[in-house]
């Protein structure tokens, strides 16, 4: 077995929470025979190099990157069909930026704060609604029966009744986001046939953003916003929690 990643038990601070992870420069082979599974093969590996041209303060970002820009594979979104992303987080910006880089419109992204309109403008979407308030854009496509493609990147149940309720009769919502035990999503709409749960292997998108970074269509600076060293960990999920940071990155040393 290949362990890289932290479980809960290794953190060393109460109530934080270690779903994933795999950012070592090693890891220990606890069964060497693991590797000669089939069904462990006939799986991409998450361990993937990252080139020595990239820091590792900067490398941090690929995660959410290539995890975004699979989904946004998996949503099958055509040439000419239009896709809504819900949410203004940094999945919906990682979303939007790649769905403007790979040629797709329109893009409309739903979110709650208004004054995020001209960084998603920036981000390249064609339109960005706040509240019930839609642009005449979004309004257009309504008309016309809905969005054919919508992305629930948030995880909470006014996020999908939002996708909801702007998809078409045909369309398809692929369910990125997890809703929390607390608050989950409502099971009717969960159900809906429309709903799916694409796949998401950052794996086969590892390449594609290395090659963009390559060619400086993504700069991996521009995907954190702070880097704090490893003691002040309690100040970074403030941040995170205040919105006063999309991303934080805890340094451990300078190395």
């Amino acid at each position: 077995m290949l362990r890289s990643t932290l479980s809960d038990t290794h953190l060393p601070f109460p109530g934080a929470r270690s779903c994933w992870g795999g950012f070592v420069e090693y890891a220990l082979v606890t069964d060497a025979w693991a590797e000669k599974d089939a069904a462990y093969n006939a799986f991409p590996h998450p361990q993937q190099i990252v080139p020595v041209s990239i820091p590792p303060t900067e490398a941090t970002a690929l995660i959410t990157l290539k995890e975004t820009l699979s989904c946004l594979g998996y949503t099958a979104v055509q040439p000419g069909q239009s896709l809504a992303i819900i949410g203004s987080g940094p999945v919906a910006q990682a979303l939007t930026c790649f769905a403007h880089l790979l040629g797709l419109a329109p893009v409309v992204v739903f979110g709650r704060r208004p004054e995020l309109a001209p960084k998603f403008e920036r981000l390249g979407a064609d339109a960005y609604a706040s509240g019930d308030d839609f642009p005449p854009e979004v309004n257009t496509i309504l008309a016309k029966g809905g969005f054919d493609r919508v992305i629930e990147a948030v995880g909470a149940r006014q996020a999908l009744s939002r996708g909801l309720q702007v998809l078409k009769p045909e369309g398809r919502l692929n369910l990125y986001g997890i809703a929390p035990e607390s608050e989950p999503y409502f099971p009717e709409e969960e159900a809906d046939p429309r709903v799916v749960r694409a796949p998401v292997v950052e794996a086969e998108a590892h390449d594609t953003i290395l090659k963009w970074v390559e060619e400086g269509k993504i700069r991996l600076a521009d995907w954190y916003d702070v880097v704090l060293p490893w003691s002040d960990y309690a100040q970074g999920f403030q941040m995170v929690k205040d919105k006063t940071a999309n991303k934080v990155v805890l340094k451990i040393s300078e190395n």
